[in-house]
């Protein structure tokens, strides 16, 4: 079996990030990070989940039923009953653009169907309307002249992921564009990032930090509990980021609300805490400091740092090794912006290693065994069947400032989280062809490569596929994006599958058809004969669209099989 790459500390120091551990590079393994990357609805906020944070609005979700197939297990419990509506789209509906009209009349209906009585209304739209390039702003005002209530369009666009204007920053932007202006309070500020707030130790330590600069008032989404509430915060005179993916919401509130905003960012490191709210007192002219000494680790650790968590990877695994722990590997999406701690930690602990969870070697990881800590839900994921302490530390309610580092020492400290593992709703009534054509090839020595941006694969493995959470598999995204479809680049397809195909050395290739290719009418014959040719092995090409049954699914891989292999299949 292939081992799984990895590079260290100096490695990466000396020679930058590698190319291979960039996203976009190649095809992406549905690791458990990948599976929070690629699917908005399996776990935390995705799109669809964030769409709602807004108190008495409604969602209505316009898609294939593949895209649209997670609305069924969205997490949030009965928050969210009754606010989350399904238009169905078929592929007659795409040819003809006639579904476009029945929105307004789909959103009526959800207005009277809805379990609040409405104050605005979120269309979310997939990748299909971002090919046919859908004025979906406009059909958010025909909405409005349909129900007479607000309605914005969030783009669930995961060909545009790493574009400018990703799914996470544009969803943030939509939200907030529903305030209204209003006079400001020079007492009030925003705190502006996670969908699910502070916890309420880390909103005590934010209070007492903004108070000597004047800012009494401090509000975050997560505490809103109506929209008049939601409202309020177009009072602040101040927005605080927390998370980079606000930035963009920031920037339009100045520009429409003139409220101003300034980036603070999540330490685990105690001096770097001090040293932020140092600088932040500065820039306000106010002469006081923060300070706090992190409390000691108990016992002797050597950890494996996830990127699933409450986080920066990097900057937490220095933070342990400067606290004494040893750490031994890092999973990490690495960016210009992990270069100082990469080089700090190459310093310290020159060894440590850097795997990325995309890659696709990462179907051949298996557990270091001297580590007996992990933090992080993928890097518990991976070390599930050993005796390491695991904590996920990934809760909704996010910790900061020297709460985090209080927090999490203390969870370190303490006695392993004994949770049972969340319940993935496998409800197949809602599950498309696509998933259908995986559950019959995923026993077999397949490279499956599904033909998406990503979300449609974290929807086979997170929803459609039980034998995912126990089994390794070789399911990969093709992880296409905006200009791949539009330009169809097949060739960077074939070389993604074909430097797969090397590594990997699968009997055969599977290509699964979704609504990406259905729409720009990928020539499935041309890429068997060019993957063939490149890499020597048979290949199987299931025209799946995303819009039909499983079952549907199933007859056309068994088909697909038959006439490749000649072999009938039971």
């Amino acid at each position: 079996m292939i081992k799984a790459v990895y590079y260290t500390a100096k490695d990466i120091a000396e020679n930058g990030i590698p190319e291979e551990f960039m996203t976009g590079k190649g095809l992406v393994y549905s690791s458990p990070a990948t599976l929070a990357y690629n699917s908005p609805g399996a776990e935390g906020f995705g799109v669809k989940r964030a769409a709602l944070a807004v108190p008495e609005t409604i969602e209505l979700v316009i898609s294939p039923r593949c895209c649209g197939r997670n609305s069924a297990g969205v997490p949030g419990g009965k928050d969210l009953d009754g606010r989350l509506f399904f238009m169905e789209i078929d592929e007659i509906d795409l040819v003809t653009g006639r579904y476009l009209k029945r929105i307004p009349e789909e959103a009526e209906k959800a207005v009277k169907a809805a379990a609040v009585e409405p104050k605005a209304i979120v269309l979310v739209s997939t990748c299909v309307d971002a090919l046919l390039g859908t004025d979906m702003d406009h059909i958010a005002l025909k909405c409005e002249e349909k129900t007479g209530i607000k309605t914005v369009h969030a783009p669930m666009y995961a060909l545009t992921r790493e574009g400018l204007n990703p799914p996470m920053v544009q969803v943030r932007r939509s939200i907030f564009s529903m305030l209204e202006k209003r006079e400001k309070d020079p007492h009030a500020a925003n705190v502006l990032g996670y969908f699910g707030g502070l916890d309420p130790e880390s909103m005590g330590e934010l209070h007492e930090v903004l108070k000597p600069l004047g800012f009494t008032k401090i509000r975050t989404l997560a505490d809103c509990r109506t929209y008049k509430e939601f409202q309020e915060m177009a009072e602040a005179s101040l927005n605080i980021v927390l998370d980079p993916e606000s930035r963009a919401a920031a920037d339009d509130i100045q520009k429409r609300l003139g409220t101003g905003y300034i980036e603070l960012q999540r330490f685990y490191g105690a001096d770097r805490i001090s040293s932020q709210y140092k600088a932040l007192y500065r820039a306000f002219g106010v002469e006081t400091e923060l300070t706090e000494k992190a409390p000691d680790i108990n016992g002797s650790y050597i950890a494996s740092v996830g990127e699933c968590a409450n986080l920066r990877p990097a900057e937490l695994a220095l933070s342990l090794i400067e606290y004494g722990v040893q750490v031994n590997e890092v999973f990490s999406t690495l960016s210009d912006a992990d270069a100082w701690y990469i080089h700090q930690i190459a310093e310290k602990s020159p060894d440590t290693r850097f795997y990325f969870n995309q890659h696709p070697s990462m179907v051949g990881y298996e557990p270091d065994p001297v580590v007996n800590l992990c933090i992080g839900k993928d890097a518990a994921w991976y070390y599930r069947d050993t005796e390491a302490k695991k904590l996920n530390f990934n809760a909704d309610r996010q910790p900061f400032g020297f709460r985090a580092v209080r927090e999490l020492i203390s969870q370190i400290n303490g006695e392993p989280e004994q949770k049972t593992p969340a319940e993935i709703k496998h409800d197949m009534r809602y599950a498309s062809d696509q998933s259908g054509a995986v559950s019959v090839i995923f026993p077999m020595d397949s490279l499956t490569v599904m033909i998406d941006a990503g979300g449609c694969t974290g929807n086979v493995c997170g929803f459609d596929e039980p034998r995912w959470q126990s089994e390794k598999a070789m399911i990969f995204s093709a992880g296409l994006r905006d200009m791949d479809a539009i330009l169809g680049r097949d060739e960077e397809l074939v070389r993604k599958i074909t430097d797969a195909a090397k590594m990997l050395k699968p009997s055969f290739i599977t290509l699964i058809g979704t609504p990406v290719p259905a729409t720009i009418g990928t020539d499935y014959n041309g890429l068997k004969r060019q993957l063939e040719k490149q890499t020597g092995l048979p290949v199987v090409a299931i025209p799946t669209n995303g819009m039909e049954s499983y079952e549907n699914g199933i007859e056309k891989a068994k088909e697909a099989l038959e006439d490749r292999f000649h072999k009938k299949l039971l």
